[in-house]
């Protein structure tokens, strides 16, 4: 496929043209949100990221917010997303998590590692000196994921 946009700070217009096919479609992306967290001074709240790792059954879309004078954006939610309908199956609350969540390589990636066979995952977490997880199961019983708020810092088990 090949892409070619005009981009604004509000909009972003052009196409997308199937490169086998020959057929092209016009497309418009709408300015949402700004994310930016290189800056004691940046702020922002509620910008959502997809999350670069999901499960086979769900994608996960991590809401983040940053705090004037904080040194990083944060993820204060996370979004469980079903594949097969886009529908939403459940919000994961970081608010009670003392340490902050879902910044610890970069916003998409490497912040949430999903094990497809168990449904279970992690999401990074800032504890310690290296780092750490939370860990969330998949309950068969109630039929939604279970977080353990108490993160784990790297190394230790």
């Amino acid at each position: 496929a090949a892409f070619e946009f005009d981009f604004s700070e509000t909009d972003a217009n052009g196409w997308w043209k199937n490169l086998l096919t020959d057929k092209q479609l016009p497309l418009a992306l709408k300015y949402v949100s700004k994310l930016r967290d290189t800056s004691r001074e940046d702020q922002f709240t509620k910008v959502e990221m997809l999350q670069a790792n999901s499960l086979k059954d769900f994608y996960f879309i991590g809401i983040y917010s940053k705090i004037k004078d904080q040194d990083d954006a944060a993820m204060s939610k996370l979004k469980i997303i079903r594949k097969t309908d886009n529908s939403l199956f459940q919000t994961l609350d970081f608010s009670k998590v003392e340490t902050p969540t879902g910044n610890l390589m970069t916003l998409i990636f490497d912040n949430v590692e999903a094990d497809a066979k168990s449904n279970n995952f992690t999401i990074s977490n800032k504890i310690g000196r290296v780092g750490g997880f939370l860990t969330v199961k998949y309950n068969l019983q109630k039929k939604q994921f279970i977080l353990n708020p108490k993160p784990t810092v790297e190394g230790q088990n």
